[in-house]
């Protein structure tokens, strides 16, 4: 048990060997980030690793990792609007007080954001935006985790509904979405 109060929307990845980090909607909504162990036979430590509560609203938060122990986390914050921060998780789970880097890269709505690396310092969120349309987002993340402002760009990809968008490459700048759309 990660937390006795809520763990909602949890995603999770693989920091280093036996040791991954969760982040997921605490409670009153935090956005939160914890560091636990899992060993290769698939027994889960006893206890948390370290603690970090992101933002004081984070739904639905994506974790990825951009280079060493640099993380990005893509998530919908106060106002709904889309979050994403950047974060440092050494290999033993001990996670940095503070954010290296924050953008706002939607101003009226960013639910359900999914982050992935497209090139180079690009990375591409794909989220439900104004009206529930569909948006693609591209962003600059540097390997020490700043993210650039001046980087972001964005796409209307369905103008009706785009609930849980998953974005994933297919091949070199080619990606797909999945999504639950109109009925």
């Amino acid at each position: 048990q990660f937390d006795a109060q809520k763990g909602k929307t949890p995603d999770f990845l693989c920091v280093s060997g036996s040791t991954y980090a969760l982040a997921y909607e605490g409670n009153s909504e935090a956005g939160m980030v914890k560091t636990i162990t899992i060993d290769s036979a698939g027994l889960i430590g006893d206890s948390v690793l370290d603690t970090l509560q992101f933002d004081s609203k984070g739904q639905t938060p994506n974790i990825i990792q951009v280079s060493g122990e640099i993380y990005a986390i893509a998530y919908s914050g106060p106002g709904d609007n889309g979050f994403v921060k950047t974060i440092r998780i050494s290999v033993g789970g001990a996670i940095q007080d503070t954010a290296i880097s924050a953008l706002e890269f939607d101003t009226a709505d960013g639910r359900e954001p999914s982050i992935r690396f497209v090139a180079g310092e690009i990375y591409a969120i794909a989220y439900r935006g104004p009206s529930d349309d569909g948006f693609v987002a591209t962003i600059d993340i540097s390997s020490a985790g700043v993210i650039q402002v001046a980087g972001v760009d964005r796409f209307e990809f369905d103008v009706k509904q785009a609930y849980e968008p998953i974005l994933f490459s297919v091949s070199s700048g080619v990606f797909a979405l999945a999504y639950r759309g109109t009925n």
